[in-house]
């Protein structure tokens, strides 16, 4: 099991995240970008943005995008990865391959800002299944904040 942890979804926590990837789930239907995303978005002057008007990445479940972070927050590397719908839930199983290919493009130390369309237990639980070393969730939700080391 991963050493799991959290930190709140500010620019400060960011830049000291200190993991190789950073993984942040998009919504087709949310716009403009929320949360790690929105700041994130931020620090490298509109690229996601850039990237969901230009259609590279649109939210649906499944979609993939990687991009450097040009040392502009606290991890190497950034995957942007579709969740679906806000209204339609997203399965353990969906976040559970999203952690799980994150971890094959390399990354043993993850943060990650979950879906807002994913139920704490199934959260956590596929949270415990990531394969690497440690992952730390941006912004949790408050039912599972608790459940998390900070």
């Amino acid at each position: 099991m991963p050493k799991l942890s959290s930190q709140p979804a500010t620019f400060a926590a960011l830049d000291k995240l200190g993991t190789e990837t950073l993984l942040l789930f998009i919504h087709p239907d949310r716009r403009p970008l929320a949360g790690a995303a929105a700041l994130v978005d931020w620090r490298l002057c509109g690229a996601l943005s850039q990237a969901l008007m230009d259609g590279g990445l649109t939210g649906k479940v499944g979609e993939q995008l990687m991009m450097p972070t040009h040392h502009r927050v606290g991890s190497t590397r950034l995957i942007l990865r579709g969740a679906g719908p806000i209204g339609e839930k997203l399965s353990k199983a969906e976040l559970e391959e999203a952690l799980k290919a994150a971890h094959r493009a390399g990354a043993e130390d993850l943060g990650v800002q979950l879906p807002e369309n994913i139920a704490d237990d199934g959260a956590l639980q596929a949270l415990k299944a990531y394969p690497g070393q440690k992952i730390c969730v941006v912004g949790p939700p408050p039912g599972l904040q608790n459940k998390l080391g900070s």
